[in-house]
């Protein structure tokens, strides 16, 4: 099979397609792609029903003893790599926690989260790039021709100058008291 659908309601369903595939090492499993977005064309679905399906997918992954797919999460909109976006979608950021949970938890599937653009629906190259020529990168958002990635870098030695602790006890608090944005 090169393609499955599956319903939400069976969890082992995953366990038996995996079964179904007769993997071995000749034969391996390269990945899964998780498109957890409306294109799918079950707008009927409740919205939070991808947290579950996915979970159980990527726990039928990590139950596969000699084999290590890369697990990849597609989401629109879940998100805002720049100031300049809209506000995010909640369930599309609560599937991209997922996809950082389980690349913590089930480091073995390389668990990839790729957030594509909610106002390009024409952006299948650029998904089909990310998947077919992975990177070490783990968190990817593609909005039009640029790719963003989260990533900790090391401040520069001018910054780290500028907050001194002094040595007494001392306290931390805010000049102006205010609302959260």
């Amino acid at each position: 099979k090169d393609e499955a659908v599956l319903a939400i309601q069976d969890p082992g369903q995953v366990d038996r397609l995996l079964t179904e595939l007769q993997l071995t090492a000749d034969r391996p499993l390269r990945g899964v792609v998780v498109l957890a977005h409306d294109e799918r064309g079950q707008e009927d679905l409740p919205p939070l029903d991808d947290c579950p399906t996915t979970m159980h997918i990527a726990q039928s992954l990590g139950r596969l003893n000699d084999q290590a797919p890369r697990l990849h999460i597609d989401t629109r909109g879940g998100q805002q790599p720049s100031d300049q976006e809209a506000s995010r979608d909640p369930v599309q950021t609560a599937l991209w926690g997922l996809a950082r949970f389980i690349a913590a938890e089930m480091p073995r599937l390389n668990c990839t989260g790729i957030d594509l653009d909610p106002q390009d629906a024409e952006d299948a190259g650029s998904l089909f790039g990310e998947i077919w020529v992975p990177d070490h990168e783990t968190d990817i958002d593609v909005r039009g021709s640029k790719r963003y990635s989260s990533r900790l870098v090391p401040r520069s030695k001018e910054r780290q100058r500028g907050l001194t602790v002094p040595r007494q006890p001392y306290r931390l608090g805010l000049k102006k008291y205010g609302l959260l944005d």
